[in-house]
């Protein structure tokens, strides 16, 4: 069913499309990417912990049976997972798994317009695994950490923003 969906979305976005390319970008992130992005410092959940359960929360997710005053200071907790990269470890650098696939699409714009020949307006898009660290991952269905992303970038001239929303929204 999945591979169903995916093939049916790659198909009506890329090869039924003259406007649309695909790519497969990396799962692993330069640090500077989301650093620029602004994912390091906002990419974050609020996190509390239950001093008399035990439990830990998102802040704005605190069951009725934890009292406000058991609960800690909330403080951020980076949703991002990070890893090294580097053949020794002390010279290792920080990178991470991508949080979605949205940071491949635009580091990657300027490889595809001029490869593609593309003219703006144009898009990109983009099938892959993204990843994010949950503070609470037991959830499964709602909130996981590893998960697929379908996701279309559409670069538009200035001006013309109102123009290609509207278009977009009678393809549905």
């Amino acid at each position: 069913l999945k591979n169903n969906l995916k093939q049916s979305w790659w198909k009506s976005m890329i090869y039924e499309r003259d406007d649309v390319e695909g790519i497969d970008s990396s799962i692993l992130t330069n640090p500077l990417v989301l650093k620029y992005s602004g994912h390091e410092n906002t990419f974050t959940d609020p996190l509390v912990d239950c001093k008399s359960c035990g439990e830990r929360f998102r802040a704005d997710q605190v069951p009725d049976y934890c009292k406000k005053e058991d609960l800690t200071e909330p403080r951020q907790f980076n949703l991002m997972f990070s890893t090294e990269m580097g053949s020794v470890a002390g010279d290792a650098s920080t990178i991470y798994l991508r949080p979605e696939t949205a940071q491949g699409i635009f580091v990657n714009f300027l490889n595809v317009q001029k490869s593609g020949r593309m003219k703006i307006p144009f898009g990109i898009a983009q099938i892959g695994k993204a990843f994010r660290n949950e503070i609470i991952a037991r959830q499964f269905i709602f909130r996981m950490r590893e998960f697929e992303q379908m996701e279309m970038q559409f670069f538009v001239p200035p001006g013309e923003e109102l123009k290609w929303y509207d278009y977009w929204k009678s393809q549905r």
